[in-house]
């Protein structure tokens, strides 16, 4: 039995328990007592403080790390934690195992995420042009993409918390699930809530999946969002090129400025674009349902089955 032990992130703890799920072994997300763990331990997060405490509480175990970052890590601590325990690290994409490498935690393997859909067989009938959803991160809708979002807004249903600064120019806004509590209580009647059911209803809908993030560990909700034959529209950077395929995905150019953002011991690395690249790309381009076959067949190859290959570096 290995035990997963996840970060407290809504995405990531998503993860972990798929990972868990698939692979038959225990998720812990609450509290619990490190030193009555003895089997081996699989922590899943960002490479942040927190998950120093949690690395450190389990010297005792034996370790695999499956980290994701959105850029440099400056964390000499978990460095130094890495050259005592000696984990196996395990990075979710080729842009992770890059940062991570620039600060000094060296990479044994990537395992990248999965959906935790099963993709369709067939394309459905589409009925929504635009899908966007964003979290409550300000990185997840940069400056740039206020103009796209207007551009488009009168085709396009959105997903947000309502933090998100360009919701006055957005038409038709769901609340998203990472919102707080109080904003559903505020805004959920009007809105609507986009839980799970609904989240899969607009995935099914939708023709294009419009990312407008300058950063991303993976990219989760894209590969979710072509399970359901929903063609993404996103930058033309890893990680997003590492699984989004010219053949079932369109992708608009990053113009060459990147902007380092403190976080924490995070360096967020933007990759910023011209909202008139995106805006010409929306133009030109129409739907098509042979690359919306290829969105589902490249999405079987990234289903939550690929994280049995993590039973490997327990053996």
């Amino acid at each position: 039995m290995v035990v997963v032990l996840p970060r407290s992130a809504y995405s990531i703890v998503r993860v972990a328990k798929d990972i868990a799920r698939v692979n038959n072994w225990k998720c812990i997300t609450g509290s619990y007592n490190p030193l009555m763990i003895s089997e081996p331990v699989l922590l899943v997060g960002n490479p942040d403080g927190a998950f120093n405490i949690l690395a450190r509480c389990h010297a005792h175990n034996r370790q695999v790390w499956y980290l994701t970052t959105e850029g440099r890590v400056l964390n000499p601590e978990l460095v130094r934690i890495a050259n005592t325990v000696k984990p196996y690290i395990v990075a979710n994409s080729k842009y992770t195992k890059a940062k991570l490498e620039e600060s000094g935690l060296w990479v044994d393997e990537i395992i990248p995420h999965g959906t935790r859909y099963e993709p369709l067989k067939h394309v459905p009938r589409k009925n929504i042009k635009y899908l966007y959803v964003a979290g409550y991160l300000k990185r997840k809708y940069p400056p740039e993409s206020r103009k796209v979002i207007e551009h488009v807004s009168g085709e396009a249903v959105f997903v947000t918390t309502f933090n998100n600064p360009y919701i006055p120019y957005m038409k038709h806004v769901i609340v998203s699930v990472y919102d707080s509590k109080n904003s559903w209580f505020k805004y959920g009647e009007k809105h609507g809530i986009c839980g799970e059911e609904v989240l899969k209803i607009l995935y099914r809908s939708a023709m294009f999946y419009l990312n407008l993030s300058t950063t991303e560990g993976f990219g989760l909700t894209i590969l979710e969002a072509m399970s359901f034959g929903c063609i993404p529209i996103v930058l033309n950077v890893q990680p997003f090129n590492e699984f989004v395929s010219s053949e079932c995905g369109y992708f608009y150019p990053h113009n060459g400025e990147i902007e380092e953002e403190p976080f924490g011991v995070h360096m967020i690395e933007h990759r910023h674009y011209n909202a008139e690249d995106v805006i010409e790309l929306l133009n030109k381009i129409k739907y098509d349902e042979n690359r919306a076959v290829k969105c589902l067949e490249n999405a079987k190859k990234y289903t939550v089955k690929i994280y049995v290959k993590f039973r490997e570096f327990f053996k």
